[in-house]
């Protein structure tokens, strides 16, 4: 291992799991106030509720790790509450088409334009370019 590289304390730290009495030697920088023997040797000690060991995760195992109560404040909580029965939905008649409101400003437009429809067509007259040499004679 490198000198100087860990901090000042560093040490073989052990941690005892709650749920399953298991406990672990690593390597750690955690403040410990307990002190347990394993194998003959005192390491410092530090309590964790829950590992590898006992983990639901690892063990395959559903176990309930409840200390506050959580759990059967929850269980009691969803045995008061009755399940509603699923009711069946009615069939409802087809939806009324729903008639648009109209802008102010589109029926105007559309008042002009009924009203133009209505005028008569313009006459076209076609206008004749003059000529040169009528231009000059004016």
């Amino acid at each position: 291992m490198k000198a100087d590289i860990h901090p000042a304390n560093y040490r073989k730290v052990a941690f005892k799991d709650t749920a399953s009495d298991a406990v672990f030697i690593l390597g750690s920088t955690i403040d410990a106030k307990e002190t347990i023997k394993v194998d003959g040797v005192e390491y410092p000690m530090t309590t964790i509720e829950i590992s590898s060991v006992s983990h639901p995760f690892y063990t395959g195992l559903e176990k309930v790790m409840d200390t506050a109560g959580r759990v059967e404040k929850f269980k009691a909580r969803q045995s008061k509450t009755v399940a509603k029965p699923v009711k069946e939905k009615k069939e409802q008649p087809a939806p009324k088409p729903k008639k648009e409101k109209v802008e102010k400003a589109e029926v105007k437009e559309a008042e002009e334009v009924e009203v133009m429809a209505d005028a008569e067509p313009a006459v076209e007259v076609e206008v004749a370019p003059e000529s040169s040499e009528e231009s000059k004679e004016a």
